[in-house]
């Protein structure tokens, strides 16, 4: 018995990680693509070389995998006047939540270990954060259920029907900053639907940029990345069209920089070294016939 208490102690959350893929419970997070990459890694087995081997191995031990951020997204265009979705941060969106009402909606009590919750807010410890994600997801389904019912038919449904309205979002996972909106562990990825870089360039050569002053700029606009290119250029990535649009309306005729979408052709300081050497070489190719051919007539 004493051995097994220690065993037990020192297997700490491996305990609930096994039990998890034992009971094929659903696995709910909120942009909880990291989560699931340091689960793996600590206690499954070290993270794969291949991305396809990380998803398939995902999905056999978390079957049904729900993120409330990219159910979130994917909802933001159709209640974008009622402003639901505006904000896709987990507190915002519980926050949301809580001013909406829907008829049946589901009732969410919280148990007794969990009755501190029911005076305060705790921001980012691990049981609240917990709560409002499963507040969201449960929220979410039952939005989704009952969206093209009218009062008559409104009725309250089991937890059974909302997992089935629900199962298209099974397997998608939010990115953040990356080329694609999210992944599916279940089938092949979306394709990119984000814009591709900005350039910007300083105006004058004796005034380089300087990355700390182009992300306070930048940062009015939303989420950026920004990569120093050089001292007089850098490479900024944005998270929507949206933000291309008003970056680009807006700093038009900034005094210092300029703004323009990136074009690999143009811009690549390596696709123009290529480039070049191949006219170069296509160029000296094209003087060696004539010449060869020149000299042929003339022998």
């Amino acid at each position: 018995m004493e051995n097994e208490r220690v065993l037990n102690s020192m297997l700490g959350f491996t305990r609930v990680f096994r039990l998890l893929v034992k009971h094929r419970k659903p696995i709910v997070g909120h942009n909880c693509f990291m989560d699931l990459m340091l689960m793996y890694d600590k206690f499954y087995r070290p993270l794969p070389v291949k991305y396809s081997q990380f998803k398939e191995d995902i999905s056999r031990l978390f079957p049904f995998v729900f993120d409330t951020k990219s159910m979130s997204a994917s909802m933001r265009k159709s209640y974008k006047e009622t402003g639901l979705f505006e904000n896709t941060t987990l507190s915002r969106l519980y926050a949301a939540f809580q001013r909406r009402f829907d008829l049946y909606q589901p009732a969410i009590i919280h148990g007794q270990e969990g009755s501190k919750y029911r005076e305060a807010e705790a921001l980012h410890e691990a049981g609240y954060d917990a709560f409002m994600t499963g507040s969201v997801f449960l929220r979410i389904a039952h939005l989704k259920a009952v969206v093209h019912l009218s009062f008559a038919e409104a009725q309250p449904l089991p937890f059974s029907h909302l997992f089935s309205i629900i199962s298209p979002d099974m397997g998608r996972l939010n990115l953040i900053r990356a080329s694609v909106n999210d992944i599916n562990l279940l089938g092949s990825d979306s394709k990119s639907l984000r814009p591709e870089w900005l350039l910007v360039r300083s105006r004058k050569r004796s005034q380089p940029l300087k990355p700390m002053q182009l992300a306070g700029l930048f940062s009015a606009f939303g989420s950026v990345d920004i990569r120093p290119r050089s001292r007089q250029e850098a490479l900024l990535a944005v998270g929507n069209w949206g933000c291309v649009r008003d970056i680009l309306s807006s700093l038009s005729k900034h005094p210092h920089i300029t703004v323009r979408k990136y074009n690999m052709w143009k811009h690549s300081p390596v696709v123009r070294s290529l480039l070049w050497t191949s006219a170069c070489v296509s160029g000296g190719l094209c003087v060696w016939i004539v010449w060869s051919a020149s000299s042929r007539k003339s022998s």
